[in-house]
């Protein structure tokens, strides 16, 4: 949506030739005129600045087995000092995603743990001054004595380090002040 002389008007987003669907997952607004939407074009990770579409490129090159799910989407955006972040996920083995940001398009995978990683997801991101904060949920494999099992933790980071993680919460928010 984009304001007009106080009101507002809505838009379609463009797709490549030949892909017929399309999600748009989140919004990011700047300098009044301009506007960031992400999300997945067909199933590709994608934002659209301005409305123009950018395909966001994909550090691993697996493929939903599913033709209908997206190989990576975009689920949070948002800019500092001109740059633009837009953070989600993407594939990375058949069947499990990993945590990524992109930075002006290049990815960077977020993983705090070690072998016992499964899977991880973005769930906010934050900006606050020149740093970038994000949430993500980490699926990791825990060893019991007599079974093992999945656990959840939920990861802060700060400009790609780890700031904390927190064993068995899914956080699905915070704020930076």
């Amino acid at each position: 949506y984009h304001e007009h002389k106080g009101e507002y008007v809505s838009q379609r987003l463009i797709l490549p030739k030949g892909v017929t669907y399309g999600d748009a997952l989140s919004v990011y607004a700047y300098d009044r005129d301009h506007v960031i939407v992400g999300g997945n074009a067909g199933r590709e990770p994608a934002i659209w600045v301005d409305n123009v579409l950018h395909i966001l490129h994909r550090g691993f090159r697996v493929d939903n087995a599913y033709e209908d799910l997206p190989n990576g989407i975009v689920t949070a955006i948002v800019r500092i000092d001109g740059h633009t972040f837009a953070a989600g996920h993407e594939l990375y083995e058949p069947e499990k995603i990993i945590a990524t940001v992109w930075r002006d398009g290049v990815p960077e995978h977020l993983k705090a743990s070690g072998d016992d990683f499964i899977s991880s997801e973005v769930m906010d991101i934050q900006a606050y001054g020149s740093d970038l904060y994000l949430l993500t949920h980490e699926y990791s494999l825990v060893h019991a004595e007599d079974h093992d099992y999945e656990a959840l933790s939920s990861v802060l980071w700060m400009n790609g380090k780890v700031v904390c993680k927190i064993p068995y919460k899914g956080m699905m928010s915070f704020a930076v002040y």
